[in-house]
């Protein structure tokens, strides 16, 4: 089975994105963590987060769920969760 994975990109440096991603997801309830290597914390948290360079002043956010840890048929619901999480981090970042 594929894992899930949704992005969108942020108008921020990567080193800043990520660091604003640990300030988000400490105040946003069961958002993925970062590890502060672009990947996610200790295998706790529901997904692992990467941030990628696209150029000097945007990050693509990328969060990853492998699916084992889905129940069958919730994956649409997990989409509207993780979009909903990204979309959120935007507003957070792009105030």
């Amino acid at each position: 089975m594929a894992v899930l994975q949704r992005s969108t990109k942020v108008k921020m440096p990567v080193d800043k994105a990520e660091k604003c991603w640990n300030d988000f997801a400490s105040q946003a309830q069961g958002a993925p963590k970062s590890d502060g290597n672009g990947g996610g914390g200790n295998g706790k948290d529901p997904g692992t987060v990467y941030f990628t360079k696209v150029d000097d002043q945007t990050t693509e956010v990328t969060i990853q769920i492998d699916p084992e840890g889905i129940a069958q048929g919730e994956e649409s619901q997990m989409n509207q969760r993780v979009d909903s999480f990204l979309d959120r981090f935007k507003g957070y970042v792009e105030k």
